[in-house]
């Protein structure tokens, strides 16, 4: 799955546009037999286009697909524009911290894909991180600016942001004009010393 998601990012053309009005917001509800019965559970995150025929991938949580007594009861994605598609959880991969899903487009146009910038990112450098809320807060996307504290070279390009935050988790990190996907939001680790930010990037 680890490839696969690389390939997907690295791959597509980078495309115009502002990312705030390209996030789509995906919704899992799934059912697990426990001891007091049965226990329903919602996810639900901010998501990219990665891929042709309306893959999408949501960062901040590996979700594989349930199997045996677990249940996806509903899977769902918001398009930025509020219009609401099915969708079916493909599986998620722990080392990226991602899940792939599929839109049920039903003859509808499928998302362009988005690519990810790569480059290493400087200490210094100011990003955007944003998020998109469910229906209960009109699909809005909400937006936090940072910068980066410290960085680390290597296959993945990662940088620690300055006051890391668990709320960040799943976010979506952009630069400052919106322009340019730089990486995802990851608060398991840190890039040398630094303790306090979260990884940009997809891996760390």
């Amino acid at each position: 799955m680890r490839t696969l998601a690389m390939l997907l990012l690295l791959a597509t053309a980078t495309l115009a546009g502002d990312l705030v009005d390209r996030l789509y917001l995906v919704r899992v509800m799934t059912e697990s037999v426990g001891r007091m019965g049965p226990e329903r559970r919602v996810l639900a995150a901010a998501a990219v286009p990665v891929g042709p025929d309306g893959l999408l991938m949501a960062t901040g949580f590996a979700l594989d697909a349930p199997e045996g007594d677990h249940a996806a009861l509903q899977v769902s994605a918001v398009a930025p524009d509020g219009t609401e598609f099915s969708a079916r959880l493909l599986g998620g991969d722990d080392d990226l911290r991602c899940t792939l899903f599929r839109l049920d487009l039903a003859g509808a146009k499928a998302p362009e894909p988005l690519a990810l910038d790569g480059a290493a990112l400087p200490i210094g450098t100011r990003v955007t991180l944003m998020t998109r809320y469910g229906a209960e807060f009109g699909h809005r996307v909400r937006s936090i600016d940072s910068w980066i504290e410290a960085s680390s070279s290597g296959p993945d390009a990662v940088g620690a942001l300055k006051s890391g935050s668990a709320e960040w988790r799943g976010m979506v990190a952009a630069s400052t004009d919106g322009q340019r996907l730089l990486g995802f939001v990851d608060t398991r680790s840190a890039v040398g010393d630094q303790s306090s930010g979260a990884l940009i990037g997809v891996g760390g």
